[in-house]
């Protein structure tokens, strides 16, 4: 299924009537490809994304395209600095609900794709991969194109870290590959 979004706030909800209103359970849904922009103001791409996840209970490959073109087109305020922390708001999304809420990140995600912008160390991108790494824990493959051809490489020593935790837990090991433009 692929599935477009103008930007990603709009389905970033906290209610869970709104959110089963929005996005229906996906049940045998396996493959998911989804391209939208994080807004440049708002705070909620990550909460949208575990949104998405919630509804997909047996995903295995899933794709996001976060490097669209959108992502530049809201103005930006000179001189106001951005305040968005997207790892706290992806372990604020997660406290939101139970863990079962999040089965494909326990059984099922085994390959994720990600094309983002790398705009700094810590922008979305960075933190989703990191996420992953550290949640799915079936995860076999993860693919990523940063707009870097050497993001991947970079990756490797952070890749092994993940792995040598990851084993601990009990989870499969995985690798980083670039991702074909």
């Amino acid at each position: 299924m692929r599935l477009g979004v103008n930007n990603l706030d709009d389905i970033a909800v906290l209610s869970e009537a709104r959110r089963v209103e929005l996005l229906p359970a996906f049940r045998r849904l396996h493959r998911l490809e989804v391209q939208g922009a994080p807004s440049t103001k708002g705070k909620s791409a990550p909460l949208a994304i575990l949104n998405l996840l919630r509804c997909c209970p047996v995903l295995s490959a899933l794709r996001f395209n976060l490097a669209t073109e959108n992502q530049n087109d809201a103005p930006k305020k000179e001189g106001v600095p951005d305040t968005r922390n997207p790892q706290k708001e992806i372990q604020v999304a997660a406290l939101l609900g139970p863990s079962h809420h999040f089965q494909c990140l326990r059984s099922s995600l085994r390959r994720v794709r990600l094309r983002f912008r790398v705009e700094k160390s810590d922008c979305l991108g960075v933190k989703l991969m990191k996420f992953f790494a550290e949640n799915a824990m079936v995860l076999k493959e993860m693919r990523i194109d940063g707009g870097d051809e050497k993001l991947s490489e970079h990756m490797n020593p952070k890749t092994e870290k993940w792995n040598s935790k990851r084993r601990k837990l009990g989870a499969t090991s995985f690798v980083v590959l670039p991702l074909k433009r």
